[in-house]
């Protein structure tokens, strides 16, 4: 998530990072999908403004636009023509692909797998957040063992 600030507005935009370089594929006609915008205006009184208008220790003034992604099949023969899909949806989605083998799948197979898929998708996500702090200390560890052994180091106060 990262914000403009502009002259009476706030310009908000919601995307994990990895959401540009993702290739997924629509369950319904196997064609990629594609990121597709929906922006709103909130204004003071809104139930998001609250969530939004204190971002990294910044208070917002003024009206705040948010800009959303979700992925759209734009395939016109596609029974999911132009319905929005959340990009969380969208990874359950893509781990049943992965576990049936095949990009076509109807709505009884994801609707039978979604909680399977999304619990294992969740642990998934666990063990990256626990190998990325992992990996973070070790990080840590190497570079204060350098600074320790050859003294090139200078604390400022």
């Amino acid at each position: 998530m990262y914000f403009k600030r502009m002259l009476g507005k706030t310009e908000i935009i919601v995307m994990p990072r990895v959401m540009k370089k993702q290739i997924f594929y629509c369950p319904a006609c196997a064609e990629r999908l594609y990121l597709s915008p929906r922006t709103k205006i909130l204004e003071r009184g809104d139930p998001d403004y609250e969530k939004y208008s204190h971002l990294h220790g910044k208070h917002m003034i003024g009206k705040i636009e948010l800009t959303e992604y979700d992925f759209k099949c734009l395939s016109r023969e596609c029974s999911a023509y132009d319905k929005p899909v959340s990009y969380d949806e969208q990874c359950v989605i893509a781990e049943i692909q992965k576990s049936v083998g095949t990009r076509l799948l109807s709505q009884e197979i994801i609707e039978a797998n979604f909680e399977k898929a999304n619990e294992a998708l969740s642990r998934k996500k666990k063990k990256q957040r626990i190998l990325g702090a992992v990996i973070g200390a070790i990080g840590v560890v190497l570079i204060s063992y350098y600074f320790l052994k050859t003294g090139n180091f200078k604390i400022y106060f």
